[in-house]
């Protein structure tokens, strides 16, 4: 059975953070290098790293804010993935591999999602097809 406190776990080399701050990170670039950019265009004395860390200490609330709410969204998506049936599937598979069959837990995830694969297509299936992006009609046929 999977243990959160199981140091040995392949999670454990996971930083459950990094995702999170990177998608902080990213939402808020642009602000971010104009921030830097500013900085950098009033005080030309002032170096490219003092520069970053203005820029920053100016934007840690809006990185904090940011980072709760994708906290919040993984949390609960994470929350509901333990009432889903195809989740459910997997994890009995994946104990019974552990317990029964002494998979260490990353092989036993691994395998786990390959024999339980198919689960997936039963979720695609309940989706709508994906949406072409837009075209222009500029075929080179139509200019002569």
């Amino acid at each position: 059975m999977m243990s959160e406190e199981d140091d040995s776990s392949p999670s454990s080399d996971i930083d459950p953070w990094n995702e999170i701050i990177d998608e902080a990170y990213q939402k808020w670039q642009s602000q971010y290098d104009n921030k830097v950019a500013a900085v950098m265009d009033d005080d030309s004395e002032v170096s490219d790293e003092e520069a970053r860390e203005d820029a920053f200490e100016d934007l840690k609330s809006v990185y904090r804010t940011a980072m709760m709410n994708s906290f919040g969204r993984k949390l609960l998506w994470f929350q509901s993935t333990k009432r889903d049936p195809i989740y459910n599937a997997i994890k009995k598979t994946f104990n019974r591999l552990v317990d029964i069959e002494g998979f260490d837990q990353e092989e036993a995830l691994k395998y786990a999602i390959l024999k339980r694969k198919f689960l997936f297509d039963k979720v695609l299936d309940t989706y709508d097809l994906p949406d072409l992006p837009e075209k222009k009609d500029n075929h080179p046929s139509d200019s002569v």
